[in-house]
C-alpha cells in the first residue's frame, strides 16, 4: 500500500465503457482513495504496455471492468503479444504482482449489441477472457446516460461502492483462521451450518472425479487434463451424442455406487447423527447420500436444474425440478441402488413451488444434477402433467437432462444462474443466507471456483456473521488457502471424513439425532 493514499487502478476498455470508468473513479475518490485512470495521464508519445504496468505497479488494487469489447491489442513492439488486449495484460500483471483484483462484469442480457465486438474472432476472445478470470465478480446492467451528472449511472455506481466496501473490509485487521476443532464441532452438532459437498468426499476412490475420469473411455489420456474435458471428448468423439454419453455415465455411476454402498463416507454418517442442517448443497453426480438417508428411514427432497431438453422444442431447459424421496418400501438385496423417488414439480426458478414435495427430514440442492435423477428405473414412472404447454400433454422423465459435466455444460449452467427464470430458487438462497457453509470434499479448480463464487456472491447480502469453514488439506505450495480466504472461508486442516470421524467419536448420546441402519448389500 502506498504511504500517501490507497490507490486503485481502473482497468477496462475505453470507448465502450467511458462513462462507467468515470463513475468508478468518482466512487474511488469518495472512499478517500486515489483513482489511477488512463484519462488523467495526458498525452503520451510512448503508449506501451510498460507504461501501463508502471502505473499499476505503484497501486494497491485493480478494479477490472469487463464488457464485450476486446479493445487495444498491443503489438510485440509495444510490449504485448499481438493477441491479448491491454486489459488482459494488465490483469495478468496484477496477478503476478499479487495485487487484489476487484472484478465487475457487464451482463450479456442487457448489454446493447452496438457496444459489442462483432467479428467472431474478437467475440470468441472476450468470452474466453471472461470465463478464465476466475474471480468473484459483481455483475452490472447497461444504463442509459442521465443528463444530471450527479445521477450518472446510479445502479452501476452503487455496485462499485459495494465492491470497494468489500475490499476495504478486507484491509482491516482480521482474526486468524479458525483452528479450534471444538468450536467447529459445536456448530456441526447444533446444525448451525450448510454442507457444500463435492466429489472429493470420496477421497479419490469410486465416484470421485478421478475415478469417473478414468472410467470414461479415453479418460486416462493425459491431454484431457480434467473431467470436464474428458467428458466433452467422449460425448463428441466417442459417443457421438448426448443420449449415449448419459447412458455410459449412468452405467459408470451405478457400477461405482455399488462399490461405495458398503463404505459410505463418514461425513454422510455424521449428517445422520447430528441435528439435520436446513439445506445440503451436493455437487456430486451420484445418489449415494440420498440412498443412505432413505435406507436409514429419512425422507428428503431434491432440487436440481434442467440443463437441457433432449427433444424439441426445448421448452423446459433451465427450469427447476423438485423430487421427493422416502425410505424404500422393500429392501432388495440384488438391487444396486435402493431409491424411492418421485418428481413433484417442474417450473421456472421464479415460479417454482419448493413446498410441492412436502415436508422432509433433509433438503438437498444438487446444482450439477445426476444422470440417475431423470430415469424411470430410479424415479417413479408416473407421468407428471405439464402446465401451460401447447401440447398440454405428459412429461417423459428421460427427455430431460439435469447433468452438468462437460466443457459445454458448465458455461451454459453458470450463465443461466445469472437469470431470474433459471437461477437458484429464491427459497434456497434464503436458506443459504441464514447460516455459514461447511465445505467438504469441494476442490477449487476453475469451474468449481466459479460456482463457489456464485453461491457466495448471491448470498452475501444478509449472510450470517459467522465465517464459512472448510475441512481441507491444501496441497503444499498451492494458492488454494488464499482462494478460500478470498471466499471468507477458514480452513480446518483435516480431511472431511477424518473431521467427521472426530465429530462422531466426540458425540454424547444426548447429541445424537439417530441410529444408523446397516445397508442391505
Amino acid at each position: 500500500m502506498s504511504q500517501q493514499m490507497h490507490a486503485v487502478f481502473i482497468s477496462s476498455t475505453s470507448r465502450d465503457l467511458q462513462g462507467y470508468r468515470e463513475v468508478a473513479a468518482q466512487e474511488i475518490r469518495k472512499m478517500g482513495w486515489h483513482a489511477e485512470i488512463m484519462e488523467a495521464w495526458g498525452s503520451s508519445p510512448d503508449e506501451t504496455v510498460k507504461a501501463c504496468c508502471d502505473k499499476l505497479m505503484v497501486c494497491d488494487a485493480v478494479l477490472l471492468i469487463v464488457a464485450f469489447q476486446q479493445g487495444w491489442v498491443p503489438s510485440v513492439e509495444q510490449g504485448g503479444n499481438g493477441m491479448d488486449s491491454i486489459t488482459a495484460l494488465e490483469f495478468e500483471f496484477a496477478k503476478a504482482q499479487k495485487k487484489p483484483v476487484l472484478v465487475m462484469f457487464a451482463k450479456e442480457t442487457s448489454w446493447p449489441s452496438s457496444l459489442c465486438d462483432h467479428t467472431q474472432e474478437k467475440y470468441d476472445w472476450i468470452i474466453h477472457f471472461r470465463s478464465n478470470i476466475n474471480r468473484m465478480a459483481e455483475f452490472f446492467d447497461y444504463e442509459e446516460e442521465r443528463k444530471d451528472p450527479s445521477e450518472r449511472l446510479p445502479n452501476f455506481g452503487s455496485k462499485v461502492r459495494r465492491v470497494l466496501m468489500d475490499h476495504k473490509a478486507k484491509l482491516l485487521p482480521q482474526a486468524g483462521p479458525l483452528k479450534d476443532f471444538e468450536t467447529a464441532q459445536q456448530r456441526i452438532v447444533e446444525g448451525n451450518f450448510i454442507p457444500l459437498i463435492g466429489a472429493g468426499i470420496y477421497a479419490g476412490g469410486p465416484l470421485s472425479d478421478e475415478a469417473l475420469l478414468k472410467a470414461l473411455p479415453g479418460g486416462d489420456d493425459d491431454s484431457h487434463g480434467c473431467l470436464a474435458t474428458a467428458a466433452q471428448y467422449y460425448e463428441q468423439k466417442v459417443a457421438f451424442g448426448r443420449q449415449p454419453f448419459l447412458e455410459k455415465l449412468r452405467e459408470i455411476i451405478v457400477e461405482q455406487s455399488n462399490a461405495v454402498q458398503t463404505n459410505v463416507p463418514a461425513f454422510y454418517k455424521m449428517l445422520l447423527k447430528v441435528k439435520p442442517p436446513s439445506l445440503i448443497v451436493s455437487t456430486t453426480r451420484d445418489l449415494i447420500l440420498e440412498e443412505f438417508l432413505g435406507m436409514n428411514g429419512k425422507t428428503y427432497n431434491i432440487i436440481c436444474h434442467v440443463i437441457r431438453s433432449l427433444v424439441e422444442p426445448e421448452e423446459h431447459a433451465g427450469e427447476i425440478l423438485v423430487f421427493s424421496g422416502k425410505p424404500p418400501k422393500e429392501i432388495r438385496p440384488d438391487a444396486k441402488l435402493q431409491l424411492d423417488l418421485e418428481l413433484k414439480e417442474i417450473d421456472s426458478a421464479k415460479n417454482i413451488q419448493l413446498e410441492a414435495a412436502g415436508p422432509a427430514d433433509f433438503t438437498i440442492y444438487k446444482p450439477l444434477g445426476s444422470p440417475l435423477l431423470l430415469h424411470p428405473k430410479w424415479v417413479k414412472n408416473d407421468l407428471v402433467k405439464l402446465k401451460d404447454t401447447q401440447a398440454n400433454g405428459d412429461l417423459e422423465l428421460d427427455t430431460l437432462d439435469s447433468t452438468v459435466m462437460t466443457e459445454a455444460d458448465l458455461p451454459l449452467f453458470l450463465g443461466r444462474l445469472e437469470h431470474e427464470e433459471t437461477c437458484t430458487p429464491a427459497g434456497l438462497k434464503r436458506l443459504l443466507r441464514k447460516q455459514p457453509l461447511f465445505v467438504a470434499g469441494y476442490h477449487l479448480d476453475s469451474w468449481n471456483y466459479r460456482f463457489a463464487m456464485y453461491v457466495f456472491q448471491s448470498t452475501r447480502s444478509g449472510r450470517s456473521l459467522l465465517r464459512n469453514l472448510a475441512a481441507r488439506i491444501p496441497k503444499e505450495g498451492s494458492i488454494e488457502t488464499l482462494a478460500w480466504q478470498g471466499l471468507g472461508t477458514d480452513l480446518i486442516a483435516l480431511d472431511p471424513n477424518d473431521f467427521a470421524n472426530r465429530v462422531l467419536a466426540g458425540l454424547q448420546p444426548s447429541q445424537q439425532a439417530g441410529e444408523e441402519a446397516p445397508h442391505a448389500n
